[in-house]
């Protein structure tokens, strides 16, 4: 066989090889989310363990705000800064920014499909939030809704946000 029929024979369209990349990637995102719900479940376990439970109507409810590293993977940061006015007049700001969307929006909804999915077979209840730190109030943490921008004139570069998953089960 000549170089250009082995050539031939293993070309592959780009069509194929993201359909053969997605299908690994697909393979790893069910790996992580049931990592991540044996993790759940573990700490459920534990609150139901050290009688950390409060009762509603009858039914024991235990609930839980489990950091999802994943989710973050999927979260894009972009940092702006934009300046106005003249440098050294009271018309100049730096029009620092940060600006915070999912742009692995394929991979957040098959992890959240994912996850939900073994979730609801213990009838535990699963939903993403966002959280970001306050940059003056260290401890103070604020829920946010993506997309989100941060806009202050000295803290952009040190902002974050962090993704957990509320998971609450009620019996």
């Amino acid at each position: 066989m000549s170089f250009i029929d082995e050539l031939n024979q293993n070309t592959k369209t780009p069509q194929q090889v993201a359909d053969e990349n997605w299908l690994k990637e697909k393979e790893q995102i069910k790996i992580i989310a049931n990592i991540d719900f044996a993790n759940i479940k573990r700490k459920l376990l534990n609150k139901a363990k050290m009688g950390q439970y409060s009762i509603t109507n009858g039914y024991k409810m235990i609930s839980i705000d489990y950091y999802c590293s994943y989710l973050m993977q999927c979260v894009h940061r972009e940092h702006f800064y934009n300046p106005t006015g003249r440098m050294g007049t009271s018309s100049y700001r730096t029009n620092k920014k940060v600006s915070y969307s999912i742009n692995k929006v394929k991979q957040y909804d098959l992890y959240l499909s994912i996850i939900k999915e073994f979730a609801s077979i213990d009838n535990i209840s699963i939903s993403p939030f966002f959280v970001e730190k306050d940059p003056v109030l260290f401890q103070k943490e604020n829920k946010i809704n993506l997309p989100y921008t941060y806009a202050h004139e000295w803290r952009t570069t040190s902002h974050e946000i962090k993704t957990y998953l509320k998971c609450e089960i009620r019996y």
